[in-house]
């Protein structure tokens, strides 16, 4: 716990320093899977439970294996095209992000959308020309993230930036813009909460609105929960609350949540 480090350590937040910023606004929407993405998202979760999943609980004990089995789960939610080349269809988040930015945008809202994965980066920053969108993920130079960021901030034309939280998430200050969209997240508390301070910082002076796009019944479902309960974890370590409050809160098992993640003891054998 931080109170037996508290004699010889400075921890300072936004509240102890007296930081002043504008509210932020965390909203799920929910999202229907488009129906042949939803057929394909059954046959990799069926997959999947086939590979880490018996009546009798885990196949394998190794959360980090299993995590990257359900990151594919987590792809077919956001974009079935980035495991299957035949997709074609247009994917359910797609339209609730445009309906998003469109409204932002009419606003005079700038807007971030954040996705885990490098190709639905770079397809999304297609989708979005309309608004000038730019673009920056691990796979480009330095330059050319440079000048994106740039154009972001000083172009009026450009309205939208599509970043990965690997190559953004981190020393960028964006409050040119006050709203960010998640089309999809990863497992990592870290790259959640520093992709939505890019927006909320020092010298941002409007409302920031931060959407997670879920997909119903889906692992985004679970992710949601997962990184509420790492949230929770970090501020019972940090001392912001007690034990009794995290045992309240909390509740967790891994195992368990895989089981209803995969639909476990929900299917015919």
């Amino acid at each position: 716990m931080f109170e037996r480090i508290a004699s010889f350590t400075v921890r300072e937040t936004k509240a102890t320093a007296g930081i002043q910023l504008p509210d932020k606004i965390i909203e799920n929407v929910a999202v229907e899977l488009e129906p042949r993405q939803a057929a394909l998202y059954a046959d990799f979760r069926d997959r999947t439970r086939a590979e880490v999943l018996t009546e009798d609980g885990l196949v394998e004990d190794d959360a980090e294996a299993i995590l990257k089995r359900l990151l594919r789960l987590v792809q077919v939610a956001s974009n079935p095209r980035l495991v299957d080349a035949g997709y074609e269809e247009a994917p359910g988040k797609l339209s609730v992000l445009d309906r998003i930015v469109d409204t932002a945008v009419a606003e005079g809202s700038k807007v971030i959308v954040w996705t885990s994965f490098v190709a639905n980066a770079t397809a999304l920053a297609v989708h979005l020309g309309r608004h000038a969108a730019v673009l920056v993920h691990g796979s480009l130079d330095m330059e050319a993230r440079n000048q994106a960021v740039a154009s972001f901030k000083t172009d009026p034309r450009v309205k939208i930036l599509v970043a990965t939280p690997g190559a953004a998430k981190e020393g960028l200050t964006l409050t040119v813009a006050n709203h960010a969209v998640f089309y999809d997240r990863s497992f990592s508390l870290d790259d959640y909460l520093q992709a939505q301070d890019r927006i909320h910082r020092i010298s941002q002076t409007q409302t920031c609105k931060v959407w997670n796009l879920v997909g119903t019944g889906t692992v985004d479902e679970w992710v949601d929960s997962l990184l509420a309960a790492k949230r929770l974890a970090a501020q019972v370590v940090q001392s912001d609350i007690n034990a009794a409050q995290y045992n309240s809160l909390a509740d967790y098992d891994f195992g368990k949540l895989v089981g209803q993640i995969l639909g476990a003891g929900n299917h015919e054998q």
